[in-house]
């Protein structure tokens, strides 16, 4: 079972291209995953006091806000959602777990390797031609094969992250080179929320490789002769057009008022377990104009599933955080928790699962730091 769930996260990217914008891909997946890793906690003893007690909740919450449901199929997207994003927190924390991953790139790191040398290829003949761009947000902005520009972005950070592990495994130079299209992919989905968490890794990378007078004095030099260029990008362009108009938070702020004067207004026992995911919607659809959700986890979960909610979503991201700390990689750790915490407040994490799978793998970088040898030798 742990050989299908490292499959199908090694060959998520993959699929994501192929199949994203064609079909409800990422759903479907999210289903898949949490159905496999939700079974195998179940089978560790030290983790099944944990499943239960997060099923448990979530099926309660489900049972109590049936009726007064707005939708139930976005009620069940984002507890799959949810759930997925916090068991994956959990069981990538487990050394043994994480070693699992680590031994399965290891073995397939030539076929990864040539994966991501497919996509970049594919994605660039998109660029070049044109077809992968779409215009929105008054903006042209590129959604290569997926079915949005976030999607596209966030599915990079999840190769970044792939070819961040290939080169701890091999220290090959030459697969870092992988990494050039999808930063660039980054710059042109217009995606905001993506930067952060690329900032982070690319400061890992620079820290862990000893490359900060290096990379300071190739940043001072592409400033210089670039400066007009970097204008002319969409992430620029998406930056500066709403500074301009004044919502550089794209709505975020009204949004987040529109759901916390929601949130107060109702009883003690909704505050405690929530009104369920799906209200955020309708809250937006009647006082913004837009049928969507919360656009900011920690608002999404403390309306959809109330304290509880929030104190497990926090729980997961704290156990994480701190089963990394005292393996001895405590300022990767932090970075990478704060670089998702920043996605989760500024645009939202869990719910976007072409990032939530990112975790697995991001967890196998930062314990590869310090435990390459123990797993190689292992």
């Amino acid at each position: 079972m742990e050989k299908i769930l490292y499959f199908l996260l090694i060959i998520n990217p993959l699929l994501s291209v192929l199949l994203d914008a064609k079909f409800d891909y990422y759903r479907f997946l999210s289903l898949i995953i949490l159905s496999i890793v939700t079974f195998l906690m179940f089978k560790r003893e030290k983790m099944i006091k944990y499943i239960i007690i997060i099923l448990s909740f979530f099926l309660i919450c489900f049972a109590i806000n049936f009726n007064s449901m707005y939708s139930i199929g976005k009620y069940f997207n984002h507890t799959v959602w949810i759930l997925n994003f916090i068991v994956l927190l959990i069981y990538f924390s487990n050394e043994s777990n994480i070693k699992g991953l680590y031994r399965y790139i290891d073995r397939y790191y030539k076929n990864i390797a040539f994966m991501i040398l497919g996509i970049n290829v594919f994605e660039f003949i998109l660029i070049i031609t044109k077809k992968g761009f779409v215009y929105q947000w008054e903006g042209t902005y590129f959604k290569g094969s997926n079915s949005m520009p976030h999607t596209a972005a966030y599915l990079m950070i999840v190769l970044i992250s792939m070819i961040m592990v290939l080169y701890e495994i091999r220290r090959q130079k030459k697969i870092i080179l992988l990494s050039i299209l999808p930063i660039i992919i980054i710059m042109l989905t217009g995606a905001r929320a993506s930067l952060g968490i690329l900032a982070i890794l690319i400061l890992v990378f620079i820290l862990r490789n000893k490359l900060i007078i290096k990379s300071c004095i190739i940043s001072i030099i592409t400033l210089i002769i670039g400066a007009d260029y970097i204008k002319e990008i969409p992430v620029t362009k998406k930056f500066l057009r709403q500074i301009e108009y004044g919502q550089f938070s794209s709505g975020r702020d009204l949004m987040t008022d529109i759901q916390l004067e929601y949130f107060n207004q109702g009883s003690r026992l909704q505050k405690i377990i929530g009104v369920g995911p799906d209200k955020t919607y309708l809250m937006n659809s009647i006082y913004y104009g837009l049928e969507v959700w919360a656009h900011n986890d920690l608002i999404q979960v403390l309306v959809g599933y109330g304290y509880i909610g929030v104190i497990i979503y926090m729980f997961a991201i704290v156990y994480f955080l701190l089963a990394h700390i005292k393996r001895g990689n405590i300022l990767e750790s932090i970075l990478i928790v704060i670089g998702l915490m920043f996605l989760a407040v500024s645009n939202g994490l869990y719910s976007y699962s072409a990032i939530t799978l990112a975790i697995p793998i991001l967890s196998v970088l930062l314990y590869s730091k310090n435990n390459r040898y123990n797993i190689d030798k292992s």
